[in-house]
């Protein structure tokens, strides 16, 4: 493989900016390994068209490029502005209505019905992952009179949090599960639920599953103060989630994000569970060429964290320089990942005793463990995991290996899912009949490659009987002739 491997993976989300088939292309020569649809925008057939681009670029470039669908869930938007953007200076006064669509500057329409309901004079208001706070001073008939507390600028469409009001919304909204009667139509590869409080809130989600011939891999958002609480029986249900930095700043104190991040990302890890970091990483990068030098250091500490992913979200949905962010973001992770001592830490994990997702005598944690070990005494150029449903490879990327992960997999929906994991490089291949058959293709895949030449050493793991899930229990080491 290059020089300039990057196994962190990178997510971009798609939008105006970036919607186009030759926008998705170039992305994806970029390095983006996943692309986020954001269902809180947008229509299915927009939606639809995004899909089979991606799907229809991949496919051309042999990439697996996994799509991740975002449900809204009960997010408090708001309306279409007056002009876009708008300027909202300290000191002065504004409308809110409960409303989808304004044409006075002073008037701001939030989506919600029960705004002049369940907000009380006093109440603060905070927009745009909280850069904006204002007060609620007076309640009249149509509308709610607040003060600017903290000005700047808005677009139509941003985030409402009333951090301080009782609310009346359902965790998984009717338009939640039409949305996902449509991603599971269009075979997503994840599904991200949005707000979640407690691992209950997942119920909807995982019982419109039981029907479906796939199965996506579900991330959970973790945003609120009652998910942090919850975060243990959260990862024992999900398949993965995202640090989403921006409402959780909004929730809870901005003070504390930085330390939930670094606790959130080691919790998952430790289940081998990836794990996105999301929200504002490059966010000058929306509309400058080039990031500041705390964004840079923000996408290097995640990547220290030991996040499986970090994501775009304006940078490439609105953003003027979408390919230069994505770009940005490879030349970081290569370069923080150069830099690693010890590769995240997961020499002193596979030392360590009682760091199992399970049971510490399951065997596929203890075959991920051993891999890694023997890959690391031999300084074998790869490990090979043969995998049915993926999991082999995300308990081998837990224990970050020095040497480069193949996954070899038959099957199209583990091919693709395993693109968020880190470290972690998907082949899909036919489907082979015996073990033997297996280290002989995963042996010329390498060489094709340039990974391997001849004396070149690889590690790999097989479950037999060959074929079946959940069977991993052997480990062998191929000399390359």
């Amino acid at each position: 493989m290059k020089p300039d491997i990057r196994r962190t993976k990178i997510v971009a989300t798609v939008g105006p900016a970036s919607s186009s088939s030759g926008m998705i292309r170039q992305l994806i020569e970029a390095g983006v390994n996943v692309f986020r649809l954001n269902f809180s925008h947008g229509d299915h057939r927009s939606h639809e068209e995004v899909i089979d681009t991606i799907r229809r670029v991949s496919s051309e470039r042999h990439l697996p490029v996994g799509i991740l669908q975002d449900l809204g869930g009960p997010k408090i938007r708001l309306g279409v502005l007056s002009r876009d953007p708008l300027i909202l200076p300290s000191g002065t006064y504004v409308h809110l209505f409960p409303g989808s669509v304004s044409n006075r500057d002073e008037f701001i329409p939030v989506q919600y019905h029960f705004l002049l309901e369940d907000i009380s004079e006093g109440d603060p208001i905070l927009m745009a992952d909280g850069t904006i706070e204002m007060l609620v001073e007076k309640k009249e008939k149509e509308s709610l009179i607040a003060r600017i507390i903290v000005g700047g600028i808005i677009r139509s469409y941003k985030g409402v949090n009333l951090p301080s009001s009782n609310l009346r919304i359902k965790a998984f909204t009717d338009k939640d599960h039409d949305d996902l009667i449509f991603g599971l139509k269009k075979e997503v590869d994840f599904i991200a639920l949005s707000f979640i409080r407690h691992e209950d809130d997942l119920n909807p989600v995982f019982d419109a599953l039981k029907d479906q011939d796939y199965r996506p891999a579900v991330i959970a958002k973790i945003e609120k103060p009652q998910a942090v609480e919850r975060l243990q029986q959260i990862l024992q249900k999900v398949d993965g989630v995202m640090v989403a930095r921006g409402d959780l700043g909004v929730e809870m104190p901005l003070e504390r994000v930085p330390i939930l991040q670094k606790a959130i990302i080691e919790a998952a890890r430790l289940k081998a569970k990836p794990v996105i970091t999301a929200t504002q990483m490059l966010g000058s990068m929306t509309d400058n060429p080039r990031p500041t030098r705390a964004e840079t250091s923000d996408v290097a500490n995640a990547i220290l964290d030991g996040t499986d992913a970090v994501m775009l979200s304006e940078e490439t949905a609105l953003g003027r320089y979408p390919i230069e962010a994505v770009k940005t973001m490879h030349r970081i992770a290569v370069e923080t990942e150069r830099h690693i001592q010890h590769l995240l830490r997961g020499e002193t994990l596979r030392s360590s005793p009682g760091v199992s997702s399970g049971d510490n005598t399951d065997v596929n944690e203890a075959i991920g463990k051993s891999a890694c070990t023997i890959a690391e005494e031999l300084e074998a150029v790869a490990i090979v995991a043969s995998t049915e449903s993926g999991t082999t490879a995300r308990i081998v990327s837990k224990f970050r290996p020095r040497a480069p992960i193949v996954a070899i997999t038959h099957d199209a929906y583990t091919y693709r899912k395993l693109s968020l994991s880190w470290g972690v490089f998907p082949v899909l291949t036919p489907k082979f009949a015996t073990t033997d058959e297996m280290f002989d293709l995963a042996r010329k895949w390498a060489v094709s490659q340039g990974i391997a030449r001849s004396g070149d050493v690889l590690v790999i793991t097989a479950g037999v009987p060959v074929g079946i899930r959940g069977t991993t229990n052997l480990i062998k080491v191929l000399k390359v002739s």
